[in-house]
């Protein structure tokens, strides 16, 4: 899969939730500002932060076995 692939899955996955989230604010408010943008660019962030927490704790996993071995 390539970075921009993995970019687009991402933002039709996650960004939905976000932007969920803000229509539902937004039913409260005055404010009708759209925030898709901004909602794509967080759900990118978080993602790839998890993904990169997943990674390390998978790295730290093998080396503690590796160790207890």
């Amino acid at each position: 899969m390539s970075i921009y692939q993995y970019v687009n899955h991402l933002i039709l996955t996650e960004a939905g939730f976000w932007i969920f989230e803000t229509s539902l604010m937004q039913l409260l408010s005055d404010n009708k500002t759209d925030f898709t943008k901004l909602n794509s660019i967080l759900a990118l962030y978080f993602q790839i932060q998890n993904d990169y927490c997943n990674l390390c704790v998978q790295q730290v996993t093998s080396e503690l076995s590796v160790l207890d071995g």
